[in-house]
């Protein structure tokens, strides 16, 4: 329905993150994550329905948010589960002792700009955006100018890595 109203390229759904708390998902619904503490989050969502839409077009809208993202919708269910079992489990005698590897390695950093401003990934399942989020995390905690950090990013929008004295 998307496809015939406003062309192919509207009609992909994906997710947004901006750094480092704000995400905007394919179903119309804005979230803001909240740290409350070392054990504890607090989620702010919203869901937006285009004003001047059909009403068919808000109750699909409703219906698609309902089910899902909401505190009885299958995905915020089980997103809260995994999240406090996860919190669980770090909380143990082996969690504390054990050191973590915080970086991603191994996948190349890819660009598919097409019709839209910036980076994205050509697929809406993609470890791409994630990884090009911390490239780009730092870049800025690394670079002592504008200038500095523009050139960098200008680097892995060409597919290049900058030096491995840069990483």
């Amino acid at each position: 329905m998307i496809a015939r109203r406003l062309g192919d390229d509207r009609e992909v759904r994906g997710h947004l993150n901006i750094w480092p708390t704000f995400m905007v998902l394919g179903n119309y619904t804005i979230r803001v994550t909240h740290p409350r503490g070392p054990h504890e989050m607090e989620v702010w969502a919203w869901t937006f329905v285009p004003k001047d839409a059909p009403e068919e077009i808000k109750d699909s809208i409703r219906r698609d948010v309902l089910r899902t993202f909401t505190p009885g919708g299958m995905f915020e269910a089980d997103d809260a589960l995994n999240w406090e079992e996860m919190q669980h489990v770090l909380k143990g005698r082996v969690a504390r002792d054990t050191g973590y590897l915080y970086q991603m390695v191994g996948a190349p950093i890819q660009w598919d700009e097409g019709c839209y401003p910036g980076g994205s990934s050509a697929h809406v399942f993609s470890d791409n955006a994630a990884i090009n989020m911390y490239a780009a995390y730092l870049d800025m905690m690394t670079s002592d100018s504008w200038e500095e950090l523009m050139e960098k990013r200008a680097q892995h929008r060409l597919g290049l890595e900058p030096a491995a004295a840069d990483r």
